[in-house]
């Protein structure tokens, strides 16, 4: 019980601060995914899109969060607590 209301939690807090940066829902799930070590083509086949598609939301993620390349959107979603910790632990 304890560990779902901080699950509760946490999303909440990502959510927030995921709308402060101004990422649609989509964008959050394609860095959530990333996060998750998915690839391109993966997250494309998960979510249903077009590669292309889903190359233009990693950029537009990129852009809002003033991020160089998808390896620092990466290492900053799992600062906040998505996907796998840096260290894999």
């Amino acid at each position: 019980m304890a560990g779902r209301m901080m699950d509760i939690i946490a999303a909440a807090a990502w959510a927030d601060v995921a709308t402060q940066h101004g990422l649609s829902l989509r964008e959050r799930e394609v860095l959530v995914l990333s996060a998750a070590g998915s690839g391109t083509s993966d997250i494309a086949r998960r979510l249903h899109l077009s590669v292309k598609i889903v190359r233009n939301r990693v950029s537009a993620v990129l852009a809002k969060l003033g991020m160089p390349d998808r390896a620092w959107a990466i290492a900053w979603a799992r600062s906040a607590g998505l996907g796998p910790p840096e260290d894999g632990r």
